[in-house]
């Protein structure tokens, strides 16, 4: 009787095992969504912005709009752009609704994975390799990154607990 109850007993505690496992594999995959999803949304964002300024970019041009790194800190005050375009027309200097996407999206980056972190980079398109020194890209290539601390400790500096997504997407400008 008392071998039975010890196989029992290790038996259910392989179970609860199992299931601890499994609800952190459930919570690592809705991250790994979270973080798909949010990286599509600033995509859609960049391609949806009229004002990209890619247009006009050379090799001595300043970033585009939506260059953006990791450890940016969120201003507590910019434009918003909801239910307005007066404050959000873009000039050749600046760019309110990308500075507005690119907030609004860290904001959710960081309220939906643990320690979410986002940054956006970018490379010129050129038609010509290497390109002219007054060629205009014909497009930009953007990398969005999303890192987050997916086993919760607190900690998402160690590139070995740091868990990344990252997306590729490029905006054309018409030939």
């Amino acid at each position: 009787m008392l071998i039975s109850v010890t196989i029992l007993s290790i038996g259910l505690l392989g179970i609860a095992g199992l299931q601890v496992k499994g609800l952190r594999y459930t919570q690592s995959a809705f991250y790994s969504s979270q973080a798909t999803s949010l990286a599509y949304a600033i995509a859609d964002s960049i391609h949806a912005n009229p004002a990209l300024g890619d247009t006009t970019y050379l090799l001595d041009s300043p970033a585009p709009y939506y260059e953006l790194a990791l450890s940016y800190t969120v201003p507590t005050t910019y434009p918003s752009c909801i239910g307005t375009t007066a404050t959000c027309a873009a000039t050749s200097t600046t760019n309110p609704m990308a500075t507005f996407d690119k907030n609004e999206w860290l904001k959710d980056v960081a309220s939906s994975l643990p320690l979410g972190d986002g940054s956006i980079t970018f490379t010129p398109i050129w038609l010509n390799t290497p390109p002219n020194i007054d060629e205009t890209a014909i497009g930009i290539e953007y990398t969005i990154k999303i890192v987050w601390d997916d086993n919760r400790d607190g900690d998402n500096t160690d590139a070995e607990e740091q868990y990344t997504y990252t997306l590729n997407t490029a905006v054309r400008k018409s030939l």
